[in-house]
């Protein structure tokens, strides 16, 4: 009886079943080293740089979530829980073994990629990819989770997590790879990480979404995809997580959820549009990129179209979640930023496959000549070089910004003052529209910032809606649920001194507008202020300082 051969999803041509010319294997192992001497700079330029406003607070939440604190309730976080408890791991660590956070987070992080890159690999050796594909993919892959995110400093931040964690999963479902060939319980691992990748915040669900999408419109059954168990890893942890929410965290949903919807979407008004961060960063570099790829592929081999288009449905998701994330945070510039860099790697991979069956030599090494100098060309001027350039001004401005409390943001005589203060009174509350508050916390410092809210997200929202008389009564509700949350976190913390961001330009905020101020008829809130006095208004700042900076101080009634 003749043997037949397992299926092979996709095109038979994508699957590697020749050599590659001796030039073009040299090639990609050029590729491969130069990308492990870059890697390995990465790895230890991370541990320069002191962690971001972003990073100190989710470190800062997380900590209260490890002390007991109820999400939501004793804290506020517009995001979900998940990624506090992936941020709860370094800090267990850390306080078991009494190494700094900063060090165990960074390691906890470059291992969580170390683990990633290993999945991915392995789903690649164990399907018909040849070493060269597999040292392509995986080199690549490394440089985009460890030397990329140096851009917007966003390694070990939010979406940079999820990528990490789900990469594994879309080199297993990839056109590279044949699922069925990789052992179960690698499966297993994959779906797992994936699952809790996705679950980082909700419209990270999209990416699996277009997963399934993708598969259904290369003609797989949607009963077909539902018989694939991983999946049911992916579905099954999204319910524990979803019933979870509407049970012990139900705040999220009840609360913040609403309050979010009315507000967040005011936080950069004063900073940036969408519209034309979409057109500068999408537009005119990632996309280009993409099309670029695409067009290459197309011109080649049309058959072969199909497997781009499946990183360019991702790129489109991942803009349009950048979009609706509100597009002034950095870190959500990170996901299409990765899906294309991983698109030109797909397009360069499968025509490594295509050129090694152009019979004319000089054809083929034209066509590799050309893709070998737009994929080095854009790879150096769209990541490379920024990366490097953020990477190099990071480690500088850490040690010339360096302070025993932590700060990166408040600098000159206003931070010397606060500062001061903060020595005799350890237990602050920082009122304002930035996480300059979580920058005073370090190690080895007495200093803790108390109160649910790390930064008054949803104020710029608040006052944007007071533009508008019809909505009065609406304020007045977000302006009690302000003031009646910070009265009850100054009756329960009763920290030692207050201090009120009064700067001329606060970001998304009127100028100099003053919490405070706006608070002197709730009654509840003037009541606990009574316990305090203004003693200075701090307002020096050096040339570090990314904001005229003019500060309250107020520093309770019988302190010491």
């Amino acid at each position: 009886m003749k043997k037949t051969s397992p299926p092979i999803i996709g095109p038979a041509s994508i699957h590697e079943t020749i050599e590659l010319p001796v030039w073009q294997r040299s090639l990609i192992n050029l590729w491969f080293i130069v990308s492990f001497v870059i890697v390995i700079f990465s790895v230890f330029g991370h541990m320069q740089i002191a962690m971001s406003n972003d990073h100190l607070d989710l470190t800062s939440q997380a900590k209260k979530l490890f002390a007991g604190a109820k999400p939501y309730v004793d804290w506020v976080d517009v995001n979900p829980p998940m990624i506090h408890f992936i941020y709860s791991i370094p800090i267990f660590i850390s306080h078991a073994t009494g190494v700094f956070l900063k060090d165990v987070l960074n390691a906890y992080v470059t291992l969580l990629v170390f683990v990633s890159l290993l999945l991915s690999y392995v789903a690649l050796l164990h399907s018909t990819a040849s070493a060269y594909t597999r040292n392509l993919v995986v080199s690549s892959l490394a440089l985009a989770l460890f030397t990329v995110s140096f851009i917007h400093q966003a390694f070990g931040d939010r979406e940079h997590l999820m990528i990490v964690l789900t990469a594994p999963w879309f080199v297993l479902f990839s056109p590279l790879v044949r699922r069925e060939m990789v052992p179960v319980k690698w499966r297993v691992f994959i779906a797992a990480f994936a699952a809790f990748g996705f679950a980082i915040k909700p419209y990270c669900y999209i990416f699996y979404i277009a997963t399934i999408a993708y598969w259904m419109m290369r003609g797989t059954t949607l009963k077909d995809l539902i018989k694939q168990f991983e999946h049911y890893i992916v579905i099954g942890l999204a319910l524990i997580y979803l019933i979870a929410m509407l049970t012990y965290f139900s705040a999220w949903l009840t609360e913040i959820v609403p309050l979010a919807s009315k507000t967040y979407w005011a936080i950069n008004w004063l900073f940036s549009s969408k519209v034309d961060i979409i057109e500068q960063e999408f537009l005119t570099r990632y996309a280009s990129i993409s099309l670029v790829g695409i067009l290459i592929v197309w011109l080649t081999a049309p058959s072969l179209y199909v497997p781009a288009i499946n990183y360019l449905l991702f790129l489109l998701l991942a803009c349009i979640g950048y979009y609706l994330m509100n597009g002034g945070w950095h870190y959500t510039q990170y996901p299409f930023m990765t899906y294309a860099w991983m698109l030109l790697v797909l397009v360069a991979a499968l025509h490594f496959k295509i050129c090694g069956k152009v019979k004319k030599k000089i054809h083929q090494r034209f066509s590799i000549l050309l893709v070998a100098l737009i994929f080095g060309g854009t790879m150096s001027y769209s990541y490379m070089l920024p990366a490097l350039e953020r990477a190099s001004w990071d480690m500088r401005t850490t040690r010339e910004k360096g302070h025993p409390l932590g700060t990166r943001s408040i600098e000159g005589g206003a931070a010397a003052r606060i500062y001061y203060y903060i020595e005799q009174h350890p237990k602050f509350m920082f009122l304002a529209t930035n996480l300059w508050g979580v920058n005073l916390e370090s190690e080895g410092s007495p200093a803790a910032h108390v109160g649910r809210f790390d930064f008054l997200w949803f104020l710029p929202g608040i006052v944007e809606i007071a533009k508008k008389p019809h909505r009065r009564h609406e304020v007045q509700q977000l302006m009690d649920y302000l003031g009646n949350s910070l009265a009850e976190d100054l009756q329960r913390f009763k920290p030692g001194i207050i201090i009120s961001d009064i700067s001329p330009q606060q970001r998304s905020l009127p100028t100099s507008y003053s919490v405070i101020a706006a608070l002197r008829e709730h009654k509840l809130f003037m009541e606990q202020l009574a316990n305090y006095e203004l003693t200075e208004t701090p307002n020096a700042c050096n040339q570090y300082a990314t904001q005229n900076c003019a500060y309250e101080i107020y520093v309770r009634k019988g302190a010491n």
